[in-house]
């Protein structure tokens, strides 16, 4: 049985295990950091500043922060220009770099497109090119070439995407022993016939995540403007087993993809329904597991990261341009079978770890555009980013490291009732029938704004 609880405030006597725990935050007007990854270790954290194209890399140990890119907008260096998506455990940073030996002309001018790169910690960067699929001919647009979406955890291998005018494929490049890279075109699909014996050609692909050693990599291709979530292993690609009545088909271009995998290789996220309804698939045994999203106005689910664990962490966004947008961090645990928020997450597994400025607040009636971005393998380090609605607009990150908590989600009481023991605060009684009832020694709920105890099953 799964369940959503409310952000709830939820007072439990719990048992943890001695590990360093830590809050860090990031705030600067002129930095603006947006986190993009983090090393399977935990060790370390790269991004981007989000109102340009300079890049950092994050020392989470000793909380050190070092640009190694610094492109500005109308700038022609291009020698400092790279927009970072991913670290390994060994440093080894990836992303995309304006390289100049491809230049293609825009409006008269010639400007040089986006390839895949890597980079060493001191901001050495090696291009990856464009592949063996590509010429530049076939790149019309600044927004073609290729892109660098992650890589692997010992550093070996990067995937991404080629994209040109009618061209286009998920890829990787393996690092060889000489130190080089080598590029390499993921299988697609054979292309399928119709019922009349027309050819139906495969329309875009991506590789989006990679395992820690490489192993196993997933994305998504599309073909009839239908988008399916797919991985490849052993030099196969293999399309995600789901139930036909979870999926969205015919014209929904980019509804239902693979988002993340976890570093052993074994879980892979993924959302079908055009981002409303995600969930872990277990590619080792071929199940899943939706996550109920609550009715309560959340109209899309972003950035959904598996972890060795089998837990997931996702995002519910709410609003829009005209009311504000706003977002839920959310956290499912396999082990217990519960989706929480991420404020009643930290309440659980760290409540000494508490937002250290004032302009975080991870209650969900805070109504901030907070969003969960990385993920270390074991789950107990989190990145995020926080977006501050208005012109111009400014981001913030902040880092989490709790502890290796084996703590279980307690399960929703039953028939409980409610005693009003003080101003906003309600005191329950339930059932003993409850899975945990011998652990509980009092649950005390806060009510903010009005909001009760609710449960969704």
């Amino acid at each position: 049985m799964k369940t959503f609880l409310s952000t709830a405030l939820i007072m439990l006597i719990i048992l943890s295990a001695n590990a360093e725990e830590k809050f860090l935050h990031w705030k600067d007007i002129t930095a603006n950091p947006v986190i993009t990854g983090v090393s399977s270790n935990g060790k370390y954290a790269v991004g981007y500043n989000g109102l340009t194209e300079s890049s950092f890399i994050w020392d989470i140990d000793n909380d050190t922060k070092t640009w190694l890119t610094s492109f500005e907008p109308g700038s022609t260096d291009y020698s400092k220009s790279g927009v970072f998506t991913d670290i390994s455990d060994n440093k080894t940073i990836t992303g995309q770099y304006r390289d100049t030996r491809y230049t293609i002309t825009v409006d008269g001018t010639s400007t040089p497109i986006k390839v895949a790169a890597v980079w060493d910690e001191n901001g050495n960067v090696t291009n990856l090119g464009i592949g063996d699929d590509l010429t530049v001919e076939d790149i019309k647009v600044t927004s073609h070439g290729t892109v660098a979406n992650a890589i692997s955890a010992d550093g070996t291998v990067v995937v991404g995407e080629y994209n040109g005018q009618g061209k286009f494929g998920a890829c990787c490049w393996r690092k060889q022993a000489d130190g080089s890279w080598k590029y390499e075109p993921l299988p697609l699909p054979e292309y399928p016939a119709d019922d009349d014996g027309n050819i139906i050609p495969i329309e875009d692909a991506s590789a989006v995540d990679v395992s820690a050693d490489g192993s196993v990599i997933v994305g998504w291709f599309q073909m009839q403007h239908t988008s399916y979530p797919c991985y490849w292993k052993d030099g196969q690609i293999f399309r995600m087993q789901y139930d036909m009545g979870d999926w969205t088909s015919l014209m929904n271009e980019k509804q239902n993809l693979a988002t993340s995998v976890s570093p052993n290789g074994r879980f892979m996220g993924f959302y079908f329904n055009g981002k409303r309804i995600p969930g872990i698939y277990d590619i080792e045994n071929k199940i899943y597991v939706k996550m109920e999203v609550p009715d309560d106005g959340a109209k899309t689910t972003e950035n959904i990261i598996a972890d060795n664990n089998g837990d997931l962490f996702y995002t519910l966004m709410y609003g829009s341009v005209f009311t504000g947008n706003y977002s839920r961090p959310m956290w499912y645990s396999a082990k217990s079978g519960s989706s929480v928020d991420l404020n009643y997450f930290l309440s659980i597994y760290a409540p000494n770890v508490k937002p250290s400025a004032d302009s975080l607040n991870f209650a969900f009636e805070a109504k901030q555009q907070l969003s969960t971005t990385a993920v270390s393998a074991d789950g107990t380090l989190v990145a995020g980013t926080l977006i501050h609605s208005g012109m111009p607009r400014a981001m913030e990150s902040w880092i989490f490291r709790i502890d290796e908590n084996q703590t279980d989600i307690p399960d929703v009481p039953e028939s409980p009732t409610g005693e009003l023991i003080g101003d906003r605060t309600v005191k329950l009684k339930w059932k003993k029938t409850c899975r945990h009832f011998k652990r509980f020694h009092h649950y005390v709920i806060q009510r903010l704004q009005q909001r009760t105890f609710n449960s969704y099953r």
